[in-house]
Parts: C-alpha cells; structure tokens; sequence
C-alpha cells in the first residue's frame, strides 16, 4: 500500500520500486529499478541481490558504483559484507580497512576487521 505522501504527490521515478522494495518483493523491485539508470538504482539492485543470496551478482552492482557517487561508502560497506558471505576473508579485510576517519562505516568496519 502507498503512503499518505506518495498519493498526494508527484510521482517520483522511484516511488513504485521503493514501494515494492519495502515490501520485499524484491523481484517486482529489481525490475523497476532496471529501468532506471542512476547509481541510486544500481544500488539497490545490488542489496536486492544480496538479500537474495546472489551475491555474485551483488558484487558486480556494487563494483558499479562510482566514488564520486553519494552510495559510494555504503556500496563498499556491502561490498565487504558481501565478500564475506563469499568466504573471500582477503578481500573483505582489504576493503574494510579503507574507511577515512570521517566515514559512517568507519567504526562498523573496524569492528568486523576485530571478528575476522
């Protein structure tokens, strides 16, 4: 069901995908979002794999996301965790170790780099 705001609002090219993506039903989601070429779209097509367990095509969504965009440092945080759920250890540690002070992840980071 859309929200209040959605209904009374322009519809924005997001909305539908988002929508079906809060209610997990990822594939509807994907498919939208395929539709739209954005780095937005681009990465939340790569959590909708990930949550799928499709982690290697999770990977190469989020490899796609660009450092300049605003997804960039959370992209690399799932990136990470995605190397993980690969059993890439080697990897994941290199990424997670690349987090700038100032970063969000900075200190989920340094706490799963404590796990491994």
């Amino acid at each position: 069901e859309e929200g209040l705001p959605v209904k009374m609002s322009t519809k924005g090219k997001f909305d539908d995908a988002m929508n079906a993506y809060k209610q997990q039903k990822w594939q509807e989601a994907e498919n939208l979002l395929l539709k739209i070429n954005s780095d937005t779209s681009t990465y939340f097509i790569g959590i909708i794999n990930y949550q799928q367990e499709n982690y290697k095509k999770a990977e190469n969504y989020f490899n796609k996301i660009n450092d300049t965009s605003f997804w960039y440092n959370e992209s690399q945080f799932r990136l990470a965790l995605t190397y993980l759920s690969l059993n890439n250890v080697v990897e994941a540690k290199k990424l997670l170790k690349t987090f700038p002070e100032t970063s969000f992840f900075k200190k989920n980071a340094e706490q799963l780099l404590l796990k491994l």
